[in-house]
């Protein structure tokens, strides 16, 4: 019996053998941050959790570490980092043939390491990486790296756009990379309370907020840490920036994430949105909604020969009549027509390429087979019937002058009946003052950088883009955006944003926005949106 065991094992493990693949290895990442090698502020801290990417680094299902302490070897994987030519074996969290997560030894050596990982004796090729002493990484809801962080309150209900922020008040930012083990914690069991690393600055809005806290997440399992911290009085806004500075060395910033806020907690706002009090009743009614969108765009780009200008002009009419269902509605309402950035605030994001995962929904209603932009010049621009149904566009090469316009779509179709002349006006956009300086001189990035314009309605936001390419033939990019009142004049980017873009040509843009809202014959809400963008090139030194 014992022999035939051992022939139907033999047989097993042979197959294993015959099946296995040797692991490879393409990235490693702080799981919070999400920042990738090649980019500003890239390193995986000594003490933290990190994770491996690629493929046979582990079984088909994953295995899960049980309980603490952990091991070095879980499901057949196993790690080693080699640095100051020394090695270290990192305790495993979890192991999947795509991913394997771990914490990073607190006693590694500083400095370039290569990493392996071995699966069922196959070990994989070298692959480089950088360990910092800290480099905290900030925890986002969409596990993304961007947008917004995992806040809790002090009964550990987690922050949302329902459940705002309120300044005063402290919160817990967890996410990982504070720094080695110290003051009682290790790498492979319950975390004890105790600050670790170096102290950190905290940036809510720009502001520098109160830091009560900075350590391990006490009871947890290693590398989790948090940061308790005091929301900064003033702020408010469904987006508000949040960044984390360390002060070791060498100095570090975290990826750039949100926060809602609001004076009294529950539903954030955000000025230049449409208003929670507008979204409410229609939220409640089970029918759904219909809702008309107007637009009219224009874009300036604008190319330096030493100090000499040259300038494209493009523009976009547009007209969408739109139908969501109760449920759609309720999945999407925050993120229609709303900026992606509180007034005051940056945010950053990373491109990665590939197909949009946007689950945006809804049913186009036919408005007929003539919708028109009348201008206060006597102009009728025709806007002609888009593939998907209820979608009206036309493209330009010129500006749309400040003045009164109207909507119409003549006799209306089958899903939308007459409108009549649904008015709305254009404002006189503000100017970018500063655009020639800034296209024409490099631009520092540690300085931050201040983009100055005249004019502008007190109703209307200014919303400021960058953005710069990196990986082979940048296939990737960072990119940023920030809001400000176009009564301000003036913003000033900071440099816990521009500091994590790597250095090159890249681009810089202005654009001047107005939202509003209009009474549209046979629906729910519609919505006005009138911009004006001016870009240019810039190099980010």
């Amino acid at each position: 019996m014992r022999t035939l065991i051992a022939a139907v094992l033999g047989c097993l493990i042979g197959s294993v053998s015959l099946l296995a693949q040797v692991p490879v290895v393409t990235s490693i990442q702080n799981p919070a941050s999400n920042i990738l090698p090649g980019q500003p502020n890239f390193g995986i801290p000594q003490g933290s959790i990190f994770v491996l990417y690629g493929s046979g680094m582990g079984p088909s299902t994953i295995s899960i570490a049980p309980s603490l302490p952990y091991s070095t070897t879980l499901g057949g994987t196993s790690i080693t980092v080699t640095a100051g030519g020394l090695t270290f074996n990192p305790y495993i969290i979890y192991t999947l043939s795509t991913q394997v997560a771990a914490v990073m030894p607190s006693n590694v050596t500083l400095g370039s390491a290569t990493i392996k990982v071995t699966e069922f004796g196959l070990t994989s090729a070298a692959f480089s990486a950088t360990i910092v002493q800290n480099n905290f990484g900030i925890s986002t809801v969409n596990t993304s790296g961007t947008g917004a962080a995992v806040l809790t309150d002090a009964n550990y209900k987690v922050i949302s756009s329902t459940n705002s922020a309120i300044p005063g008040n402290t919160y817990a930012m967890w996410g990982t990379g504070l720094g080695p083990a110290t003051g009682g914690n290790s790498d492979n069991n319950a975390n004890a309370f105790a600050n670790v690393g170096p102290p950190v600055t905290v940036l809510v809005g720009g502001v520098s907020a109160s830091v009560t806290y900075y350590g391990r997440s006490p009871g947890a399992g290693p590398g989790l840490d948090q940061i308790n911290f005091t929301i900064p009085p003033g702020l408010s806004g469904c987006n508000v920036s949040l960044v984390v500075q360390t002060t070791g060395t060498p100095a570090t910033l975290s990826n750039n994430t949100t926060v809602p806020i609001s004076a009294n907690g529950g539903v954030c706002t955000d000025p230049s949105s449409i208003q929670a009090s507008t979204w409410a009743p229609l939220l409640a009614m089970s029918s759904g909604i219909n809702l008309s969108f107007f637009e009219l765009s224009s874009n300036t780009a604008t190319t330096y020969s030493g100090s000499t200008p040259t300038t494209k002009i493009t523009s976009v009419a547009a007209a969408d009549f739109l139908h969501f269902t109760q449920a759609q509605l309720t999945s999407q309402y925050q993120s229609l027509y709303s900026q992606n950035v509180s007034l005051g605030s940056c945010a950053v994001t990373v491109n990665l390429g590939g197909t949009s995962t946007s689950t945006a929904s809804s049913t186009g209603l036919n408005a007929g087979q003539s919708v028109n932009v009348n201008s206060f010049t006597g102009q009728v621009l025709p806007l002609g019937a888009q593939p998907a149904v209820g979608f009206y566009a036309t493209a330009g090469s010129s500006l749309f002058p400040a003045g009164n316009y109207t909507v119409s779509d003549g006799a209306g179709g089958t899903g939308v009946g007459t409108i009549g002349n649904v008015a709305f006006s254009v404002p006189s956009y503000v100017t970018w003052s500063n655009e020639a300086t800034l296209a024409t001189t490099p631009i520092v990035r540690a300085n931050g950088v201040t983009l100055t314009w005249t004019g502008g309605t007190s109703s209307g936001f200014i919303d400021i883009q960058g953005s710069i390419g990196f990986g082979n033939g940048n296939s990737y990019s960072v990119n940023f955006e920030c809001a400000a009142p176009a009564s301000a004049g003036q913003f000033t980017v900071p440099a816990s944003v521009l500091l994590a873009f790597p250095t090159g040509p890249g681009s810089l843009q202005l654009q001047d926005n107005i939202t509003g809202q209009v009474t549209v014959p046979g629906m729910n809400i519609g919505v006005t949106y009138t911009t004006n963008i001016s870009s240019t090139s810039v190099t980010w030194n």
